[in-house]
Formats: structure tokens, sequence, C-alpha cells
């Protein structure tokens, strides 16, 4: 009667995953989630910045070649903060932006499965891709194989490698 495993009067035993362990390894979004939702928050983007754009002259001087990098920094803080007033709440607090929210998808950090703090999320996957993307001729190659990374094994594009996360069903 040594070995507890052969009583026969022993409650049956149940194998649990800790909270931590479950919420570490949930499923990944599917691609198309993904394309949705960047859809979603490139719409809700471009309806803010286009008009302030028009506006502003700024898309008139664009067409023209007459833009000065002075203005394309401007044009890039306005985006930049409409983008923290539409979706850094939720980011900070669920890990979605309203397109992600919308789809049923959240970013989390690859190894723990943890949200993400915001400032990090905003320097190593939107700040360094978007000067990644400005650097003339090489940065739009970059980014461009940086998306078609997802169709790797695990779904990540170089942004995701670089913040050191992964988008998962919500």
């Amino acid at each position: 009667m040594g070995n507890s495993d052969l009583n026969p009067y022993q409650p049956p035993q149940m194998y649990t995953v800790p909270v931590s362990q479950a919420s570490a390894h949930p499923e990944l979004a599917s691609r198309m989630a993904r394309l949705g939702a960047h859809l979603i928050d490139v719409v809700i983007s471009m309806a803010i910045t286009v008009p302030i754009a028009f506006a502003t002259g700024y898309f008139e001087r664009v067409m023209k070649q007459q833009v000065t990098i002075q203005e394309i920094l401007l044009q890039l803080m306005i985006g930049f903060g409409a983008y923290l007033i539409v979706h850094g709440y939720l980011l900070a607090t669920q890990g979605q932006t309203v397109g992600k929210m919308l789809v049923g998808v959240r970013i989390v950090d690859y190894t723990d499965g943890e949200i993400i703090p915001i400032g990090r999320q905003l320097l190593m996957r939107d700040l360094i891709m978007t000067v990644i993307a400005m650097i003339p001729f090489v940065g739009g190659l970059i980014s461009l194989v940086g998306i078609c990374l997802i169709f790797g094994a695990e779904q990540r594009c170089l942004h995701d490698l670089l913040a050191g996360k992964k988008v998962v069903k919500a």
C-alpha cells in the first residue's frame, strides 16, 4: 500500500493548468483577422489625418512636391497624436487597437502572454518601423519583407519580432 497510484479508494486526480501558464499560450490570431484589424485602424487613421492634410494645404504641397522636412515631421506627430488619442487607452489596458478589439484579437508578450507596456509597444513597434519605412529606397523593401514574415510558422511580422510580441485571439 506504499504506492498511492494503486489505491483503488483514492479520489480521481485531475491535471489543471495554472492561470499564468494557460494565458501564456493562447491561440494565435488568424492572418485574416490581423489584416482586418489593420484595415479598420487604417480607415480610422485616414478619417482623422486626411481632412487635416487637406485643411492645412499639406496634401496640395505634397502633390506639387513642395513639402519640407519640418512639415513631414509635423504631419507624423499629428498622426501619432491621433493614434494615441484613438488607441492609447485600449493598447495600455487591453493590448488592443480599435480594429483589434472589433475583430477579437489582442497583442501580448511573446513569452508570458501578458499585455505589453504601451511604451515598449510604441517604441519597439511603431517608432522603429516608422523610421525604417522612411529610409529612402530600402525602407519600403524592409517594411514589405517584414510584413511577409507573417507567412512563417509563428505568424509574426518584423514589428512583432522587434517588440517581442504576438497577436492572439482575445
